[in-house]
Order: C-alpha cells, then sequence, then structure tokens
C-alpha cells in the first residue's frame, strides 16, 4: 500500500486504473495493488439482494408519467449523498425508486409506485446511549429518548459500530444495522440481544458509535444523530 499525495491538477482519485486500485481512508489517498473483493455473502446480504432484484420489472410497470415524477424528486432530494471525494452526487429517479421501496420492505410496508413528496425528517434527539459488556452472557446496548421524540409512523433507525480506539473510530467498514424500530410512547430503546447477536462480545475500553436516523411514513431519513461511548464493564 502506498499513499497518494494530491496537486491541483488533480484533487481527487478513486477506482482501478491499470492493476492499481485507489481509495480513500483518515490517512489521505492510498493505492493498493487490484484485488478480487471479498463476498462474505452474509444473511443480510443475500436478503437485500433478494430484495432489489424485484425492482427493475417493478419500475419497468411504472407509467411514463410516474416515471418522470421519480426523476423530479431525484433532482431535487430530500436526502443528500456524496460521491467518493466527499461531493454532493445526485441519483436518478430509479435509484430513489429502489432506495425507498427496500427500506419499505424492511418496515412491511406496501411498495410505492407515486413518487411521494420530498420532505426531509428532523434528526432525532437521542438523549443518551450506553454499551456494557458482562463477564459472561449478554450485556447492555440502549439508547433514551423523549416518549414523544418520534411520532407512531416514525421508524428509529439505529446502525451501530465498534472500533479499538478513540482514534480509529470505523463509522462505515465494520457499520451493521440494528433495525426499523417503531418507538412513539417509550423513552428507551433495548438493542442488547440483537447487538449481540451482530458483533458477539468486544472488550471494555473499545468505542461503541450509534448512528441513528428518523424514518418517515414515506421512507425518507433525516440526517443522522451521531453518538459514540466507551464499552464498559
Amino acid at each position: 500500500m502506498a499513499l497518494v499525495k494530491l496537486g491541483s491538477t488533480v484533487t481527487g482519485i478513486s477506482g482501478t486504473i491499470g492493476g492499481i486500485t485507489f481509495s480513500r481512508c483518515n490517512a489521505g489517498t492510498i493505492a493498493r495493488p487490484w484485488s478480487r473483493p471479498s463476498n462474505p455473502a452474509t444473511p443480510d446480504q443475500q436478503t437485500t439482494r433478494g430484495v432489489v432484484s424485484n425492482w427493475p420489472s417493478a419500475w419497468r410497470a411504472l407509467t411514463d408519467g410516474q416515471r418522470a415524477d421519480w426523476a423530479t424528486l431525484a433532482a431535487t432530494p430530500p436526502e443528500t449523498d456524496y460521491d467518493p471525494f466527499g461531493n454532493v452526487a445526485l441519483r436518478t429517479g430509479y435509484n430513489w425508486f429502489v432506495r425507498l421501496n427496500t427500506r419499505r420492505y424492511f418496515t412491511a410496508q406496501a411498495q410505492l409506485e407515486d413518487a411521494p413528496a420530498a420532505v426531509t425528517p428532523t434528526a432525532p434527539n437521542i438523549t443518551g446511549f450506553v454499551c456494557t459488556v458482562p463477564s459472561i452472557g449478554v450485556g447492555e446496548t440502549y439508547i433514551e429518548f423523549a416518549d414523544d421524540e418520534f411520532e407512531a409512523d416514525e421508524w428509529c433507525v439505529v446502525f451501530l459500530s465498534f472500533s479499538s480506539s478513540i482514534g480509529n473510530p470505523s463509522l462505515r467498514s465494520n457499520r451493521k444495522i440494528i433495525g426499523f424500530n417503531q418507538v412513539n410512547g417509550v423513552t428507551e430503546l433495548d438493542m442488547s440481544i440483537i447487538t449481540y447477536l451482530r458483533f458477539g462480545v468486544f472488550p471494555p475500553t473499545w468505542l461503541a458509535t450509534a448512528t441513528i436516523h428518523r424514518q418517515s411514513d414515506d421512507s425518507f431519513r433525516s440526517v443522522s444523530t451521531i453518538l459514540q461511548t466507551e464499552v464498559i464493564t
């Protein structure tokens, strides 16, 4: 692996050229020989791939007017996406059709055919995050919020990641979704068992990072609220 210093002519590079793969990390842009990407084929990946494979035919079944409405949504999206260089990237109407309907599959909602109005939910106000590991058995992992923070038709979407130090949060590399949860009227979301099943046991003093979104009834997500805490015994 090698570090790459970029200049005024080329300010960013990502992808593979001549057998050399360029990517970004906390240290900057790096270059390494190309290798075949891993394909762990986890149950989550297999499920998502199966769901996504349904959308091309569903998209073709839409009317021209419906597809045009999805393209209009994509032109002024309620969520912001970024390319590998940190620049804002716009997705296509088809991309939004797939994104929203895949989310709706996991929340057991009906498929969207008409593009919904683009309304961005507000970021959730999360007041507490606790993660513990016992010497035996399942620890405690939960977040806290006011009992009226989420409406009855909203979802609290949580991703977790763990790293060995605060200087290496690994927000994306080992981030796993914990679930879509409707939590109106309660003040705590207990994620203890699902965290244990997805991650196993992490040693004390590791850093736990929770990335939390509010998801609307139309399946749009807010910007994330990110909390970090040290794993304690």
